[in-house]
């Protein structure tokens, strides 16, 4: 059976896991006609579930609030400023789009991704960065912690990846021939075989070598080990295990580092984030967990 909060997350996708459990609490949802407001009620696959969008959209906007950009950004810290960009460390729950509102993009990180996050002031300053990731000059690192024992501790997953033919919101690895190049690199940091969780884990840093929509959730995913929370590509009993043991309610996936050259001193840029403390928390249980 499948978590209420977990199916809306998978199914509608619109809103983060934290959000349906907050609207599921305050409003509800309604299965089989009947009125739900636990958001751990287990569904059956015969189940009929009934979300009143009006309702989850003016739930979700008394969340936020009518912020400005200013206010949006007020309490996230801006890892590097300068007068044609900046950047962020961008939380999760939070979309790309509206943590750089009137800025201009170079790139973007998942809605629940944490980490580094670059936007530029100005068109050149943009088309100049973004010819870097184009070029696959920038250097990128990532945390994430997958599902069973990776091996050999240190890989390549080279397989390109295309929208899914069995759902058009999804990425897959594929051999079509409208499937883009993609290399990811990576790197087994610590093991945790935690009897409570059932499940072995891995944190592992990953170097993608190329920059497709969600490619390292789907490389890792492809060979098995799958990004521990992950709604749409993970392992549903091991986030539903990790959500009760370790309070982990989104994917545990942080963009850690990047290099970059500074597009107006020319000079190379070395930026860092540290882990979450909601992340950090979680790898924290493991270790008492072993």
């Amino acid at each position: 059976m499948e978590r209420l909060d977990l199916h809306l997350t998978e199914s509608v996708r619109d809103f983060s896991r934290s959000v349906y459990q907050k609207f599921i609490k305050n409003v509800g949802v309604t299965v089989n006609d009947k009125l739900v407001k636990k958001a751990h009620t287990p569904l059956k696959k015969s189940d009929v579930v009934k979300v009143d969008k009006k309702a989850l959209k003016a739930f979700v906007k008394s969340l936020a609030g009518a912020q400005t950009r200013a206010e949006v950004v007020k309490d996230i810290p801006i890892l590097y400023k300068t007068k044609s960009f900046l950047v962020f460390d961008k939380p999760p729950f939070m979309r790309t789009e509206t943590l750089i509102q009137g800025l201009l993009p170079v790139h973007r990180l998942d809605k629940d991704t944490s980490g580094i996050l670059v936007a530029a002031k100005n068109i050149k300053t943009q088309a100049a960065l973004q010819k870097q990731w184009k070029a696959r000059e920038v250097q990128k690192t990532y945390l994430a912690l997958v599902r069973g024992e990776v091996s050999p501790l240190k890989g390549r997953i080279e397989a390109g990846i295309a929208r899914s033919l069995n759902d058009r919101r999804k990425m897959a690895v594929s051999k079509s021939v409208k499937a883009r190049a993609a290399v990811t690199e990576y790197e087994v940091l610590e093991k945790f075989d935690c009897k409570t969780i059932n499940f072995p884990l891995c944190l592992v840093r990953a170097f993608p070598k190329t920059g497709r929509t969600h490619q390292i959730r789907v490389h890792f995913a492809s060979i098995g080990h799958p990004i521990a929370g992950d709604a749409v590509y993970g392992d549903t009993r091991l986030n539903e295990k990790l959500y009760k043991v370790a309070g982990l309610n989104r994917q545990f996936l942080h963009a850690e580092k990047l290099t970059l050259t500074n597009p107006t001193t020319k000079k190379e840029l070395v930026l860092t984030s540290k882990l979450p403390k909601d992340l950090t928390m979680v790898r924290k249980i493991l270790i008492e967990l072993l």
